[in-house]
């Protein structure tokens, strides 16, 4: 898994923002060649596509920035009913220490920025699993992602975020709807 901000990305190079705006995520072959370019950097900026689900009505076409945690950061990820009375389902992250600090400091400056540059994107494997908006700096290293996630939608996308606490990458970067 990897996590990613999202908004736009300074310093992007010019073919990366050209492959962005090119980019057609409801054509199933241009997500998946941007999921493989994705995979294969998370050092640097990457267009990628986030699939509609619970938190995107649609499909998005998404700028990433570098990848700023990894899966060994995410002590836990599971989904539960919403205690908010929505009648929706949430899923509830929990940091290790190290990844606790680095996500408090990263929502922190998310928190600042103004939509869509204030987006956290998590990745498997190249492809955008959720790309939640970040409120508020979230201190304390646990974190909920709300939306209108039904049982199922919720329980898969927690069970996504645990494959990521194995050694594969968890990306933070920044990103850009279109």
């Amino acid at each position: 898994g990897t996590a990613a901000t999202t908004g736009t990305v300074p310093g992007a190079p010019p073919e990366t923002t050209a492959a962005y705006t090119a980019l057609d995520c409801a054509q199933p072959d241009q997500a998946t060649g941007a999921a493989t370019a994705a995979a294969a950097r998370p050092d640097a900026p990457a267009p990628a596509c986030l699939q509609a689900d619970g938190s995107s009505p649609t499909a998005e076409a998404l700028l990433l920035g570098p990848s700023e945690l990894t899966g060994q950061d995410l002590k836990s990820a599971t989904s539960a009913f919403s205690q908010q009375g929505t009648g929706t389902w949430e899923v509830n992250l929990e940091f290790t220490s190290a990844g606790a600090d680095r996500f408090g400091d990263i929502t922190g400056r998310l928190a600042a920025g103004e939509s869509p540059a204030n987006r956290f994107a998590i990745l498997l494997d190249g492809r955008v699993v959720t790309a939640p908006t970040v409120m508020q700096q979230l201190l304390g290293g646990k974190a909920v992602i709300t939306g209108t996630f039904t049982k199922a939608e919720a329980t898969r996308l927690a069970a996504l975020l645990s494959s990521g606490t194995l050694p594969i990458p968890l990306t933070v970067a920044s990103t850009t709807t279109s």
